[in-house]
């Protein structure tokens, strides 16, 4: 009990927004503690290039929820094999779409969707790079992206609950060591 005396035992935090009059985007950022001196400066590194960035997909990011229109992107999906799945996943996230990179390659290898693709809004898309030590976090993925993964990773599928929805529950923990694993039982719900 008691507060803390060292020269980095420290909260800070900002709210910026743009723009300043009748803002579009409000950011709060808090910073606990930092490793090393620290600078106000600093926030400029952080907060400008995200808000920068909201400014230039502001139609994007309102327009459908205020418009109601169509939830099908203009994006259609590339062929990204061969490619780095770093790369590959922020360009999929700027188009709105929801990658999951499976295994720890350093390419992708496979892809669940078929190329030339239109994608909708927060579609899911696994893309396999192998190398996979681990048991992935499955939660919230869909019933198709979990029979792909079976089928690319030899691991049977036994599903419990709704017929349709997202994975709510897996038997077998995530970051567990995927050797052995020769069988997991996935919950879907909504």
């Amino acid at each position: 009990g008691g507060y803390l005396t060292g020269s980095n035992d420290c909260l800070y935090s900002v709210v910026a927004m743009v723009p300043s009059e009748d803002p579009d985007f409000i950011m709060y950022v808090t910073l606990q503690q930092p490793s090393e001196a620290f600078n106000a400066l600093y926030w400029q590194d952080v907060v400008n290039p995200v808000l920068e960035r909201a400014m230039m997909m502001k139609d994007t990011l309102t327009t459908t929820a205020v418009t109601g229109a169509s939830s099908e992107t203009t994006y259609k999906l590339k062929d990204y094999i061969g490619k780095s799945p770093g790369d590959t996943a922020q360009e999929l996230r700027d188009n709105l779409v929801h990658p999951v990179v499976v295994g720890t390659g350093s390419e992708i290898k496979k892809m669940s969707k078929a190329v030339g693709s239109n994608l909708s809004e927060n579609e899911q898309i696994l893309l396999w790079t192998g190398s996979l030590k681990e048991v992935p976090d499955m939660y919230g993925w869909t019933k198709e992206n979990v029979e792909q993964f079976s089928n690319w990773s030899g691991i049977k599928i036994k599903f419990k609950g709704s017929d349709s929805g997202t994975v709510v529950k897996q038997s077998v923990a995530s970051e567990t060591d995927i050797k052995g694993v020769k069988k997991i039982t996935i919950t879907l719900g909504d």
